[in-house]
């Protein structure tokens, strides 16, 4: 089959919880503002990825002070990589830092943003340190202990024919692979989800079709926990994700508005209807990014609802 659209587990995923805001970012192409979350979240990772990226030989870590060291390490990939130029699809765009200012209100604010990242990072190294132990434990050696615990492949682009994921760590556990995913968001319920699960699949999926090789565990990493959600897939299941990637396009193939009704029942729709008996949004704050185009639509009396019923 040949394809003219691509899809993404977040554009699945946001489809499953409410078509009309699907319909609004990718058929209105309606640019979502900037948000701390999506700032934080994308610096964590970019911080995250480039943590490896140092030459253990001679960056003065020993097994004796590899804890303070691998600290100080990535508080300083933060500082440079808050201030390095960035460009996004050959273009140029600003940098994290003027990011993260342009949507602080003042420079106190900028600074809690930054300490909630440097608390997000911090625990990360933590937790690869306890990790690190097991393998310092085995070879007594700290550059072999941090070259063998290094992930099998980081920031791997698993972009097929009709579907596109970057996966951002790839581990390998004895003869098996995981494929991890870091979240630097707040940690909700106890920490398993259906949107979750379904990413995971899906890079699972499209790792085994790039390389022939099939993943059965995904795991979500809440970075500002330390927590890790495993997730365990089949290989009927994975296999299966073919037929569900190309439903999928089918059925959004539609411009037509009145193919994606607003699920007001979400838990995170704040619109002037939402029905979610927490209120409006999940947690206290919490501001759909399409709120007011919503509301706009529901006024004007052009948008249909979801039928709970059906």
């Amino acid at each position: 089959m040949s394809y003219t659209r691509k899809t993404s587990a977040t554009q699945i995923n946001l489809y499953n919880k409410c078509p009309f805001a699907y319909y609004i970012q990718y058929k209105l192409k309606l640019k979502q503002p900037l948000t701390f979350s999506l700032v934080k979240g994308s610096l964590t990772h970019t911080v995250l990825e480039k943590f490896y990226d140092i030459n253990i030989r001679s960056s003065g870590i020993t097994k004796y002070n590899y804890q303070e060291e691998f600290q100080k390490h990535i508080l300083n990939v933060l500082e440079t990589t808050l201030v390095e130029k960035r460009t996004r699809f050959g273009k140029d765009v600003p940098t994290y830092k003027e990011e993260l200012k342009s949507i602080c209100s003042d420079d106190f604010e900028y600074a809690k943003e930054i300490s909630d990242c440097k608390k997000i990072l911090r625990n990360f190294v933590s937790f690869y340190c306890m990790q690190l132990e097991q393998y310092l434990d085995k070879y007594g050696n700290i550059s072999q202990a941090f070259y063998t615990s290094k992930p099998k492949f980081r920031e791997l682009d698993l972009s097929l024919e009709n579907f596109y994921a970057i996966a951002d760590c790839i581990p390998k556990y004895s003869a098996k692979l995981a494929i991890d995913d870091y979240k630097s968001s707040t940690l909700y319920d106890d920490g398993f989800n259906d949107e979750h699960e379904l990413q995971l699949l899906l890079y699972c999926y499209a790792y085994w079709k790039k390389t022939n090789e099939m993943p059965l565990i995904g795991r979500i990493i809440f970075l500002r926990y330390g927590v890790r959600c495993q997730y365990k897939f089949t290989e009927d299941r994975v296999k299966g994700c073919e037929n569900y990637i190309d439903e999928f396009l089918e059925k959004t193939e539609s411009d037509d508005q009145k193919m994606y009704p607003l699920n007001i029942y979400d838990k995170f729709c704040t619109c002037s209807l939402s029905e979610h008996p927490n209120g409006k949004g999940f947690k206290s704050g919490f501001t759909c990014a399409w709120q007011e185009f919503c509301n706009k639509k529901i006024e004007e009396g052009t948008v249909t609802i979801i039928n709970r019923e059906e």
